[in-house]
Protein backbone atom coordinates (compact mmCIF):
# COMPACT_ATOMS: atom_id res chain seq x y z
CA UNK A 1 0.00 0.00 0.00
CA UNK A 2 2.81 2.32 0.76
CA UNK A 3 4.39 1.33 -2.32
CA UNK A 4 1.76 2.21 -4.31
CA UNK A 5 0.82 5.71 -2.54
CA UNK A 6 5.26 6.15 -3.21
CA UNK A 7 4.90 5.69 -6.52
CA UNK A 8 1.66 8.35 -7.16
CA UNK A 9 3.62 10.75 -5.35
CA UNK A 10 6.15 10.73 -7.54
CA UNK A 11 4.57 10.55 -10.42
CA UNK A 12 2.44 13.49 -9.36
CA UNK A 13 5.61 15.99 -8.24
CA UNK A 14 7.10 15.10 -11.66
CA UNK A 15 3.99 15.99 -13.60
CA UNK A 16 3.89 19.54 -11.61
CA UNK A 17 7.76 20.32 -12.42
CA UNK A 18 6.89 19.24 -15.93
CA UNK A 19 4.54 22.16 -15.61
CA UNK A 20 6.76 24.48 -14.83
CA UNK A 21 8.91 24.15 -17.85
CA UNK A 22 10.03 27.17 -19.25
CA UNK A 23 9.71 27.53 -23.03
CA UNK A 24 13.21 27.69 -24.50
CA UNK A 25 13.47 29.22 -27.97
CA UNK A 26 16.46 29.63 -30.06
CA UNK A 27 17.42 33.29 -31.51
CA UNK A 28 16.06 34.40 -33.27
CA UNK A 29 12.63 33.12 -32.00
CA UNK A 30 11.03 34.28 -29.03
CA UNK A 31 8.23 32.40 -26.59
CA UNK A 32 4.74 32.56 -28.40
CA UNK A 33 1.95 30.41 -26.37
CA UNK A 34 3.49 26.92 -26.40
CA UNK A 35 5.50 27.65 -29.63
CA UNK A 36 8.19 29.92 -30.50
CA UNK A 37 7.89 32.31 -33.26
CA UNK A 38 10.60 34.54 -35.52
CA UNK A 39 11.42 37.67 -34.44
CA UNK A 40 14.12 38.85 -37.09
CA UNK A 41 14.31 42.42 -35.76
CA UNK A 42 15.08 41.34 -31.81
CA UNK A 43 11.73 43.70 -30.74
CA UNK A 44 10.46 41.30 -28.93
CA UNK A 45 7.31 40.91 -31.26
CA UNK A 46 6.80 38.46 -33.19
CA UNK A 47 7.27 39.58 -37.04
CA UNK A 48 3.67 37.79 -38.00
CA UNK A 49 2.46 40.39 -35.60
CA UNK A 50 3.95 43.25 -36.71
CA UNK A 51 2.88 46.38 -38.73
CA UNK A 52 4.42 46.18 -42.34
CA UNK A 53 4.21 49.05 -45.32
CA UNK A 54 2.69 48.16 -48.33
CA UNK A 55 4.20 49.45 -51.78
CA UNK A 56 1.92 52.01 -51.49
CA UNK A 57 2.67 53.30 -48.40
CA UNK A 58 -0.20 52.35 -46.59
CA UNK A 59 0.40 50.53 -43.12
CA UNK A 60 -1.24 47.14 -42.78
CA UNK A 61 -1.15 45.34 -38.84
CA UNK A 62 -1.06 41.92 -39.25
CA UNK A 63 -2.83 39.89 -36.19
CA UNK A 64 -2.63 36.31 -36.77
CA UNK A 65 -4.39 35.60 -39.60
CA UNK A 66 -6.31 38.44 -39.38
CA UNK A 67 -5.69 41.47 -41.49
CA UNK A 68 -6.29 44.99 -40.54
CA UNK A 69 -5.62 47.80 -43.23
CA UNK A 70 -5.28 51.30 -41.58
CA UNK A 71 -5.85 54.19 -44.47
CA UNK A 72 -9.19 53.62 -46.11
CA UNK A 73 -7.89 51.20 -48.59
CA UNK A 74 -8.59 47.24 -48.81
CA UNK A 75 -6.00 45.27 -48.62
CA UNK A 76 -5.45 41.80 -50.45
CA UNK A 77 -3.97 38.72 -48.46
CA UNK A 78 -3.25 37.68 -51.38
CA UNK A 79 0.24 38.53 -52.84
CA UNK A 80 0.57 40.10 -55.80
CA UNK A 81 3.95 38.85 -58.01
CA UNK A 82 4.59 42.97 -58.08
CA UNK A 83 4.79 42.68 -54.08
CA UNK A 84 7.30 39.48 -54.63
CA UNK A 85 9.77 41.58 -52.52
CA UNK A 86 13.07 40.19 -52.80
CA UNK A 87 15.28 43.51 -52.91
CA UNK A 88 16.35 44.73 -48.99
CA UNK A 89 15.43 48.58 -48.96
CA UNK A 90 14.64 50.78 -51.48
CA UNK A 91 14.40 49.11 -55.11
CA UNK A 92 14.72 53.16 -56.44
CA UNK A 93 17.68 53.25 -54.63
CA UNK A 94 20.64 55.27 -56.92
CA UNK A 95 23.37 52.40 -56.09
CA UNK A 96 22.76 48.56 -55.77
CA UNK A 97 25.06 45.80 -53.73
CA UNK A 98 24.46 42.32 -55.21
CA UNK A 99 25.63 39.48 -53.83
CA UNK A 100 25.71 36.39 -56.12
CA UNK A 101 25.97 33.29 -53.64
CA UNK A 102 25.38 29.65 -51.94
CA UNK A 103 23.87 29.47 -48.71
CA UNK A 104 26.33 26.57 -48.24
CA UNK A 105 29.32 28.32 -48.27
CA UNK A 106 30.49 30.27 -45.38
CA UNK A 107 31.60 33.13 -47.11
CA UNK A 108 28.30 34.37 -48.82
CA UNK A 109 26.96 33.96 -44.69
CA UNK A 110 29.25 35.96 -43.36
CA UNK A 111 29.06 39.20 -46.10
CA UNK A 112 25.26 39.45 -44.97
CA UNK A 113 26.04 38.86 -41.18
CA UNK A 114 29.35 40.95 -41.02
CA UNK A 115 28.77 43.83 -43.79
CA UNK A 116 24.67 43.94 -44.70
CA UNK A 117 23.88 43.20 -41.00
CA UNK A 118 26.78 44.61 -39.15
CA UNK A 119 25.91 48.66 -40.41
CA UNK A 120 25.31 48.83 -43.60
CA UNK A 121 21.61 48.42 -43.48
CA UNK A 122 21.09 50.54 -40.72
CA UNK A 123 23.06 53.36 -42.08
CA UNK A 124 23.03 52.85 -46.07
CA UNK A 125 20.28 50.50 -46.66
CA UNK A 126 17.41 52.16 -44.21
CA UNK A 127 18.05 55.36 -45.19
CA UNK A 128 17.56 54.88 -48.66
CA UNK A 129 21.00 55.50 -49.89
CA UNK A 130 21.47 51.85 -51.31
CA UNK A 131 19.50 48.47 -51.82
CA UNK A 132 20.58 44.82 -51.73
CA UNK A 133 19.32 42.38 -53.46
CA UNK A 134 20.48 38.48 -53.24
CA UNK A 135 21.58 36.20 -56.39
CA UNK A 136 22.11 32.26 -56.52
CA UNK A 137 25.49 31.40 -57.74
CA UNK A 138 25.75 27.44 -56.34
CA UNK A 139 29.22 27.63 -58.15
CA UNK A 140 29.86 24.33 -56.78
CA UNK A 141 27.48 22.44 -57.70
CA UNK A 142 26.28 21.74 -54.69
CA UNK A 143 22.73 20.04 -54.46
CA UNK A 144 21.71 21.74 -51.24
CA UNK A 145 22.81 24.89 -52.08
CA UNK A 146 20.65 25.24 -54.70
CA UNK A 147 17.55 23.39 -53.11
CA UNK A 148 18.37 26.70 -50.22
CA UNK A 149 17.83 28.87 -53.14
CA UNK A 150 15.02 27.32 -54.39
CA UNK A 151 13.48 27.35 -51.31
CA UNK A 152 14.34 31.04 -50.84
CA UNK A 153 12.59 32.09 -54.06
CA UNK A 154 9.72 29.93 -52.60
CA UNK A 155 9.56 32.15 -49.46
CA UNK A 156 9.24 35.18 -51.67
CA UNK A 157 5.92 33.34 -53.56
CA UNK A 158 4.10 34.57 -49.59
CA UNK A 159 6.24 37.66 -48.66
CA UNK A 160 8.92 35.96 -46.37
CA UNK A 161 11.97 36.06 -48.64
CA UNK A 162 14.72 38.14 -46.38
CA UNK A 163 12.85 36.15 -42.84
CA UNK A 164 13.48 32.97 -44.90
CA UNK A 165 17.62 34.25 -45.73
CA UNK A 166 17.81 34.72 -42.03
CA UNK A 167 17.44 31.71 -41.47
CA UNK A 168 19.36 30.04 -43.94
CA UNK A 169 22.20 31.94 -43.28
CA UNK A 170 21.60 31.09 -39.59
CA UNK A 171 21.58 27.63 -39.59
CA UNK A 172 23.71 26.39 -42.42
CA UNK A 173 23.78 22.86 -41.77
CA UNK A 174 20.53 22.05 -42.02
CA UNK A 175 19.83 22.90 -46.14
CA UNK A 176 18.32 19.18 -47.38
CA UNK A 177 14.59 19.15 -48.05
CA UNK A 178 13.15 18.45 -44.81
CA UNK A 179 14.76 21.30 -43.08
CA UNK A 180 13.95 23.53 -45.76
CA UNK A 181 10.46 22.54 -44.96
CA UNK A 182 10.83 22.67 -41.50
CA UNK A 183 11.75 26.17 -41.98
CA UNK A 184 8.15 27.03 -43.78
CA UNK A 185 6.70 25.70 -40.93
CA UNK A 186 8.70 28.14 -38.60
CA UNK A 187 7.41 31.38 -40.69
CA UNK A 188 4.04 30.07 -40.47
CA UNK A 189 3.48 29.96 -44.38
CA UNK A 190 1.23 28.27 -45.82
CA UNK A 191 3.05 24.72 -45.75
CA UNK A 192 1.65 23.02 -48.65
CA UNK A 193 1.70 25.76 -51.35
CA UNK A 194 5.50 26.21 -50.43
CA UNK A 195 6.51 22.02 -50.33
CA UNK A 196 4.79 21.99 -54.08
CA UNK A 197 6.67 24.88 -54.86
CA UNK A 198 10.15 23.31 -53.58
CA UNK A 199 9.31 19.72 -55.02
CA UNK A 200 8.24 20.54 -58.21
CA UNK A 201 11.13 22.91 -58.66
CA UNK A 202 9.67 25.89 -59.56
CA UNK A 203 12.33 28.12 -59.32
CA UNK A 204 15.62 25.50 -60.33
CA UNK A 205 15.33 27.76 -63.64
CA UNK A 206 15.93 31.15 -61.73
CA UNK A 207 19.01 29.55 -59.55
CA UNK A 208 20.66 28.65 -63.30
CA UNK A 209 19.81 31.81 -64.70
CA UNK A 210 21.18 33.81 -61.89
CA UNK A 211 24.13 31.20 -61.93
CA UNK A 212 24.33 32.00 -65.97
CA UNK A 213 24.69 35.70 -65.16
CA UNK A 214 27.15 35.52 -62.41
CA UNK A 215 29.48 34.05 -64.63
CA UNK A 216 28.83 36.23 -67.71
CA UNK A 217 30.06 38.72 -65.29
CA UNK A 218 32.75 37.10 -64.89
CA UNK A 219 32.61 35.48 -61.21
CA UNK A 220 34.67 32.46 -60.74
CA UNK A 221 34.21 32.00 -56.78
CA UNK A 222 31.57 32.44 -54.75
CA UNK A 223 30.40 34.71 -53.56
CA UNK A 224 30.27 36.91 -56.30
CA UNK A 225 29.81 40.91 -55.44
CA UNK A 226 28.62 43.57 -57.33
CA UNK A 227 28.43 47.55 -56.84
CA UNK A 228 25.69 49.09 -59.66
CA UNK A 229 26.88 46.04 -61.84
CA UNK A 230 30.29 46.20 -61.77
CA UNK A 231 32.44 43.13 -59.90
CA UNK A 232 34.61 43.90 -56.88
CA UNK A 233 36.94 40.57 -56.80
CA UNK A 234 37.79 39.75 -53.10
CA UNK A 235 35.30 42.59 -52.15
CA UNK A 236 33.34 40.01 -49.53
CA UNK A 237 37.21 39.60 -47.75
CA UNK A 238 36.90 43.24 -47.04
CA UNK A 239 36.77 44.80 -43.60
CA UNK A 240 33.28 47.00 -43.55
CA UNK A 241 35.21 50.22 -43.16
CA UNK A 242 36.85 49.14 -46.56
CA UNK A 243 33.63 47.96 -47.93
CA UNK A 244 32.16 50.94 -47.27
CA UNK A 245 34.67 53.25 -48.89
CA UNK A 246 33.51 51.29 -52.18
CA UNK A 247 29.97 52.09 -51.78
CA UNK A 248 31.08 55.85 -50.39
CA UNK A 249 32.80 56.36 -53.77
CA UNK A 250 29.67 54.52 -56.31
CA UNK A 251 27.34 57.31 -53.95
CA UNK A 252 29.90 60.38 -54.80
CA UNK A 253 29.24 59.61 -58.62
CA UNK A 254 25.62 59.74 -57.65
CA UNK A 255 26.28 63.00 -55.69
CA UNK A 256 25.51 61.41 -52.48
CA UNK A 257 27.16 61.65 -49.58
CA UNK A 258 28.03 59.11 -47.54
CA UNK A 259 27.29 58.16 -44.42
CA UNK A 260 29.19 60.06 -42.11
CA UNK A 261 30.18 57.83 -38.14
Amino acid sequence: MRKGILIVLVFSLLLIAACKVKLVCNEPYIPYGTDCCLDQNGNKICDKDEAVTTTTGETTTTLGATTTTLGGAVTSTTLKPEDRVTILGDKNAKVLVKEYGDFSEVATRNFYDQIIMYKLKTDYIDTGKIAFEYGHFVFTNNSEGKRAGEALECAADQGRYWAYYSLLTKYPDYLDDNDLKENARKLDLDRKVFADCLDTGKYAGKVASDYDEAVRLGGDKTPVITINGIVHVDAVLLSYKNFKSLVDAELAKKGIEGHVD
